[in-house]
């Protein structure tokens, strides 16, 4: 909604309403029809789509690469983007074999840029001295950052525990 906004060149704030409200109501008015005409088509093109989740890899395939190629090197015409889908699809694809978990990986694809302005502030807010700085001004953070290697150590101490016991059951001859 901001973006439609500021797109509109309508500044945000108190007075928005105020100077430009036939213009806002004109474009809540415009999503309210585009979210009906959104439930009308999704209602009319679901059996196509899942039909197409039924369609076997050796057609699915080549039309998902063609389109993400395309997609890739529409954006901004530049080859460099083609190489980078290439290195990350192959990294996907050994990541699908060595069986890494997805969402955590796009979890810090979104949220790795936000993340880095986020500590250059506190960077910034602790004039170069962190420890001091979470520890007297930030306890609740320092605390965290504190609970974050050993929650890590706990996890990877169960696991091991886990496969142990798995080797365990599975060589003593328990699992029949």
């Amino acid at each position: 909604m901001l973006g439609a906004l500021v797109a509109q060149g309508l500044r945000p704030g108190p007075s928005l309403l105020q100077d430009h409200g036939a213009s806002v109501f004109a474009i809540l008015i415009a999503m309210v029809l585009a979210n009906v005409l959104f439930l009308g088509l999704a209602y009319l093109l679901i059996p196509l789509f899942a039909r197409i989740v039924t369609l076997k890899r050796f057609y699915l395939l080549p039309i998902i690469v063609v389109l993400a190629f395309s997609a890739s090197y529409v954006f901004r015409s530049d080859p460099f983007d083609l190489q980078v889908l290439v290195v990350f699809g192959v990294f996907g694809y050994f990541a699908k074999k060595l069986e890494f978990d997805v969402a955590p990986l796009v979890m810090a694809f979104i949220l790795g840029q936000i993340l880095e302005y986020s500590i250059g502030q506190t960077i910034n807010m602790a004039d170069g001295n962190i420890l001091i700085y979470l520890f007297n001004d930030r306890i609740a953070a320092g605390v965290i950052y504190l609970m974050v290697p050993v929650v890590v150590l706990v996890m990877i101490y169960r696991a091991y525990r886990r496969k142990a016991i798995t080797r365990r059951t599975i060589i003593g001859g328990d699992i029949a």
